[in-house]
Formats: C-alpha cells, structure tokens, sequence
C-alpha cells in the first residue's frame, strides 16, 4: 500500500493570488435550513412566520372569503338556472292558454257564419215567397185592369 507520502511528487509550481482574502460563501443554505428547522408558529405575527419559513402568507380570513365566493357563484347558477326552468314552463302554459283561446275564437267564428249561412238561407227563402206573393198579387192587380169586365167597377 502506498501511502500520500509514497507517491512521487510531480512538482508543478502552484499560483499564488497576492492578498485576496477568501470569498465567504453565501450563507443561504444555512438561512433555509434555520427557516425549515423553525415550526410552524414560532413567531407571534402569522406573516413574520411565514416570511422566516420561506412560505407564502395564507390570510385565513381572504380564504374564508375566496371560499364563499366560490359558493355564493355555484348558488347563483343553481338559482339562474331554476329560474330559466320557471320561465320556460310559464312560456309553455302561457302558450298553451293563447293556443287554446285562439281555438275557442275560432269555433266562435265557424258557429257565426254557419249562423250567418242559415239566415241568408232564410232570407232567400224569404225573398223568393214574397216574389211568389208580390208576383201573384201583380198579377190580380193587372187582371183588374185587364179586366173587361170591371172596367166600369172599382175595387175598394
């Protein structure tokens, strides 16, 4: 075995730097160590804490906040859309009341001019009796004139 000492020494002539004090290394793992051994709590200020942790500061009052935000935002849709559903049935019963009084409108129409219908009938019926009675009463008014018989007598 051979030992530092045994081995030859190849001798290089080493650099020298004149007075350059060695640099101190940065102390950051030291500070992370110290901020990861402190527990949680240490400190009396909850964002002093979280600072000497190398931790974020979660405010438990802006959570509590974000968290009924989160909740009032699904409620509202919950809401919107039961709402939606409501206008959408009473558009629909609204539809279906217009649709059924336009039917019964309609069969008051169709009841009218059927009625409409019967009375000209009768009107024409009508008109052509009293033709026939005005036509046969024409025709004893001119026979009393045609008459050669009555034309000295007047009828009263």
């Amino acid at each position: 075995m051979q030992d530092f000492f045994d081995k030859p020494s190849v001798s290089q002539p080493k650099e020298t730097t004149p007075s350059q004090p060695p640099q101190p290394k940065p102390q950051t793992s030291s500070k992370k160590a110290a901020a990861e051994a402190l527990p949680e709590g240490f400190f009396d200020d909850p964002i002093l804490d979280a600072k000497a942790r190398n931790v974020e500061y979660e405010d438990p009052i802006e959570e509590e906040w974000e968290k009924f935000k989160k909740e009032i935002a699904e409620e509202t849709t919950v809401s919107e859309a039961i709402m939606a559903e409501d206008i959408e049935e009473s558009k629909a019963e609204r539809d279906i009341e217009e649709i059924d009084e336009q039917i019964h409108n309609w069969q008051r129409v169709e009841q009218l001019q059927q009625r409409k219908e019967e009375l000209m009938k009768k009107e024409v019926t009508a008109e052509e009796d009293n033709q026939d009675n005005k036509s046969d009463l024409e025709d004893e008014e001119y026979e009393e004139f045609l008459s050669w018989r009555a034309k000295g007598v007047w009828k009263e």
